[in-house]
Order: structure tokens, then C-alpha cells, then sequence
């Protein structure tokens, strides 16, 4: 999101009279939502100063929300494990962390640099994303990681969709605010090849309805399903199996093209589906956090109690 944020950014900044630019005031809201940014985001008109909010974005780990703050958490969660993680788990994280690193300490970077950290990260990611896919033994540990990356994805997403196509906007902001979507969603070339125009219905279809496409809520639902029930003491209608099934009707029961209908500016049938979705995959992640995940009480972390170390 930040990457397609500050590429569109570019295509405006010395040209915005261009139809579409309306979108970027609703990136800027929408990365707010999505990463749970303790505060908002100004889009100044000084070129250097909206670079510098786009480097805070990256590199500011005291910025919760930011994306070095979400990669503290993650390097965090690894040290917790670091035994069971291979060497080249350890070399992705500590490419990531160089890059960002590398960003911090060139203060007079103008945006290039900015663009090729937050591509080192998107790369790390991928490939980190990789070796859990092909080279993780699916034992518990596994299940749970996957679990809390189908969480996650699956609020990120409706936080995603809700804040940029729930209202109306003109015919060029909107299809400006679905680029930029798919591209966040990694879903633009699949996108393309099977539509010749950009509507909601169908970038509806394809991020939430599709149980082909990785990145849809159909797909992350029905593995979040499986992981369930590969957790111990499953017995197919827990809580949180329950909890799914009712997420999973309620997305059946929906008709693509009827979300695209206005309402006083408003996609209300949209909107209803997105924050009904979001508040039962919080509930989820609540009811696994107090139960079959819950962390035991008295450990302590093996890395000791500092915040951050360099990564080996």
C-alpha cells in the first residue's frame, strides 16, 4: 500500500489537475485504517516534506503503524522461535532489516532510495512468505503461523476495500482508488487478463469472492477453516470453526453486482458486508487469543529484555 501510495503520488504531484488525483486525500486515509496509525497522514504540498512523511512511514519505528514498527514485531516473534527458524530465515530478516536501516541513515534521499527500501522490504516479505509455504514442516507451529497471517491479511483487506470504494467518487478517482487497490492486493494481473474494464463488481468478485485467488477473503477464509482444524481438540464446531462457517455463509449469500449500488453517495450494501467481515475476524482473533492460542502465563522471552538487537 505504501508503495502504491507513493507511486501515485509521482504520477500527481506535478500535474495535479489530472482527473483521478482526487484519490490520493483517500490513500492517505486508507493507509491510516488499514495500518492502525496511532495518527494521520498530511499531504503537504512541499515536495520534500511529503517525502519525509513517506520515510516516517518506513523507517520510524517509535511511529505505531509505520512499516519498521511492524517489522520490529515480526523480528520480535522470531527471536521468540529463533531455534526452530533455518539459516535462511535469518538472512531474509536481516536484508530487510539492512535495507530499512540504510534508508534511516541517508537523510537527504529525495525518493529514490525510499522507492528501492520499500521494494528490498516487498521482496523480503515475498520470499520470507515463500519459505514458510515450501520449506515449513505443517506441525503446529505452522498452523498457527498461518493462522495469524490469515487474520491479519483478511482485516487488512476489508480495512483496504472499505476505505477506498464504500463511497462514491468520480469516474477517474475511482478507477485511480481500484488501481491502487488491486496493486496493494496483488491481484492486477489477474485482474487484467480477465476484465477490459474497471468496475467495482468486478474487483469485488475477484478480492473477495474468488476461492482461486490467494489474496481473496474466500480463499483466506476456507484456510483458515483447514488450520482450525488441524489444531488440536478440533471437533468441527468449536467457537472459532463456528465463527468462520458464519463468515463464510454470509459472503455466500452475497451477489457481487449488488454491491456496487449507491446509495446518498454510499455503497451501504458494500459497506454492511466489509464491517460485518471485520468485526467477525476480530471476534476471532479474540476468541483464539483466549483460547487454544492463549500465551502461557510467567515465561520470559530468550532474547532477554531488550527491545532490539541487530539481527545475526
Amino acid at each position: 500500500l505504501l508503495i502504491s501510495m507513493r507511486e501515485r503520488y509521482q504520477d500527481y504531484r506535478n500535474r495535479p489537475w489530472l482527473e483521478g488525483s482526487d484519490c490520493l486525500p483517500v490513500l492517505l486515509g486508507t493507509l491510516v485504517a488499514t495500518s492502525q496509525l496511532s495518527e494521520g497522514v498530511a499531504m503537504v504540498d512541499d515536495h520534500r516534506n511529503v517525502v519525509a512523511e513517506f520515510r516516517a512511514l518506513t523507517v520510524d519505528r517509535a511511529r505505531p503503524g509505520s512499516l519498521a514498527q511492524s517489522f520490529g514485531g515480526l523480528e520480535r516473534a522470531a527471536r521468540a522461535v529463533r531455534d526452530q527458524l533455518s539459516h535462511d530465515t535469518w538472512t531474509v530478516l536481516a536484508d530487510v532489516q539492512r535495507a530499512l536501516d540504510d534508508l534511516a541513515v541517508d537523510p537527504e534521499d529525495d525518493g529514490a532510495q525510499l522507492g528501492a527500501t520499500q521494494s528490498a522490504v516487498l521482496n523480503g516479505m515475498l520470499a520470507l512468505s515463500g519459505l514458510g509455504a515450501e520449506s515449513m514442516v505443517r506441525d503446529l507451529g505452522w498452523y498457527v503461523m498461518d493462522i495469524g497471517k490469515r487474520l491479519e491479511r483478511g482485516l487488512a483487506l476489508v480495512s483496504l476495500l472499505s476505505s477506498t470504494l464504500t463511497r462514491e467518487h468520480t469516474r477517474p478517482t475511482e478507477r485511480a482508488l481500484m488501481e491502487s487497490v488491486l496493486a496493494a492486493a496483488e491481484s492486477s494481473v489477474t485482474f487484467r487478463r480477465r476484465n477490459t474494464t474497471v468496475r467495482v463488481a468486478a474487483v469485488a468478485q475477484l478480492l473477495l469472492f474468488d476461492p482461486g485467488n490467494p489474496r481473496s477473503l474466500a480463499y483466506l477464509l476456507d484456510r483458515l477453516r483447514e488450520n482450525l482444524v488441524a489444531l488440536p481438540h478440533s471437533s468441527g464446531s468449536s467457537l472459532p470453526e463456528r465463527l468462520v462457517d458464519e463468515l463464510l455463509a454470509t459472503l455466500r449469500r452475497c451477489d457481487p453486482s449488488d454491491l456496487e449500488t449507491v446509495t446518498d453517495g454510499v455503497r451501504a450494501e458494500f459497506a454492511r458486508l466489509l464491517d460485518s467481515t471485520h468485526a467477525g475476524l476480530t471476534e476471532l482473533a479474540v476468541v483464539l487469543m483466549k483460547g487454544p492460542l492463549s500465551l502461557p502465563g510467567g515465561t520470559r522471552p530468550l532474547w532477554g529484555g531488550t527491545e532490539r538487537r541487530d539481527l545475526p
